[in-house]
């Protein structure tokens, strides 16, 4: 092997090698913009969508909604090194040319679902359900903001004298004291007197002393969550926790005896 080739052989392992390595250096980061890049096209594309559903409501269009159900991302990494000879009269002065060649592809395949039917139309229709209220009080978010966005319309009052408030601005009136009310809360959150969460007590079940009920009955409900006390004056019952409707207070409801919290409840 002559020193040229040598020196040459060890010129295209050197290529390879760094070659290689910046491959190594640009697949985390690829990866790393590819996730960016897609997740904020995605919320975009839906924060557009928002807001021409926004306009379509406004003049009395169809609204229409479409949502990427996935995306699947295929990146390819290639390192190609070859070592190329040009001949020239003069023998000696014959040149061998390394080339090294590097490459990155992505191959991203999304899945585009319109969102339409009988689903479509629950889902737009359907109340959110109290306990998603409360979840989003409980991660700190601003009642003010939670009802605005969730509530139709605050009741108070009972029977004949219920007053309603609707979340409308076509009704001045009603959307003013709407307001007025959601932002009473949100101030009592913000002095931390505001309390959302279900209301829990403690449900009793007398057990008559003619009931004749097996060992394995007994242990039966016990493994179901009850608990088998023995009442003054009424034998044995039994008990178990009970979690029912969410409730917006300014005060603990635990602080309140349990006969207190199921009329509550009822």
């Amino acid at each position: 092997m002559t020193p040229k080739f040598a020196s040459v052989l060890l010129l295209v392992v050197f290529c390879a090698l760094s070659g290689t390595a910046l491959i190594g250096c640009t697949r985390g980061l690829a990866l790393h913009r590819g996730v960016l890049d897609y997740d904020r096209a995605v919320s975009r594309a839906q924060a557009e969508m928002l807001l021409l559903n926004v306009a379509r409501a406004r003049y009395d269009r169809p609204l229409h909604f479409t949502t990427v159900t996935g995306i699947a991302a295929t990146f390819e990494y290639r390192l190609d090194a070859a070592l190329g000879a040009e001949l020239v009269e003069n023998p000696d002065l014959s040149l061998l040319l390394p080339s090294v060649a590097t490459g990155i592809s992505e191959s991203p395949t999304a899945s585009i679902v319109p969102i339409h039917g009988e689903d479509f139309a629950k889902r737009l229709l359907t109340p959110f359900e109290e306990t998603k209220f409360a979840y989003f009080i409980e991660q700190g978010e601003d009642p003010d903001i939670i009802l605005r966005l969730m509530a139709s319309e605050i009741l108070i009052g009972v029977g004949a004298q219920q007053m309603r408030y609707r979340n409308d601005p076509g009704r001045p009136e009603e959307y003013r004291s709407f307001r007025q009310y959601a932002l009473h809360l949100a101030m009592l959150g913000q002095t931390n007197q505001l309390h959302v969460g279900p209301i829990t007590y403690q449900q009793t079940w007398p057990i008559p002393p003619e009931t004749d009920m097996a060992l394995a009955e007994y242990v039966d409900v016990l493994e179901q969550g009850y608990e088998l006390k023995s009442v003054p004056g009424k034998g044995l019952a039994l008990t178990t926790e009970v979690a029912g409707r969410i409730a917006i207070t300014n005060y603990a409801l635990t602080a309140l005896p349990n006969e207190e919290r199921q009329r509550l409840q009822e």
